[in-house]
């Protein structure tokens, strides 16, 4: 994303104040509208982009007037399930590990190879010990 965007959608961010997932998805539909913009139009600039789409409290105002909130709800609930499907395989990938390193301090039963190339586990080369 080019530095002009980066500024705009920042400016925009700071007039519709905190970030809900709401507003999140607004935002993105911003920002693609806006890259397709600026790949159209290579040598624009920040007043470009306001002369396009508006200053940023012209955009907030917007958001809150005119915005289909519906519609940015039911793309807001498919973040949120993204989000959680994300956290749930996260959590199944920490269980496995730490699963898998208790399981290996389980283990104690490894072969040992004696100097006469003779095989034992770790429990009967203890025994022969004795």
């Amino acid at each position: 994303m080019s530095t002009i965007a980066k500024i705009y959608l920042s400016e925009v961010k700071k007039e519709l104040g905190k970030i809900t997932d709401i507003k999140r998805v607004f935002l993105s539909e911003l920002k693609s509208d806006i890259q397709e913009y600026l790949f159209a139009n290579k040598d624009a600039d920040l007043n470009a982009l306001y002369q396009e789409f508006g200053t940023p409290s012209t955009i907030a105002q917007y958001f809150y007037d005119e915005t289909d909130i519906n519609h940015l709800k039911k793309k807001a609930k498919k973040f949120i399930i993204l989000k959680i499907i994300i956290a749930i395989f996260f959590m199944a990938f920490i269980i496995l590990i730490v699963d898998s390193i208790k399981d290996l301090n389980r283990r104690k039963d490894f072969i040992i190879v004696d100097d006469n190339f003779n095989l034992a586990t770790e429990s009967e080369a203890q025994s022969d010990a004795f």
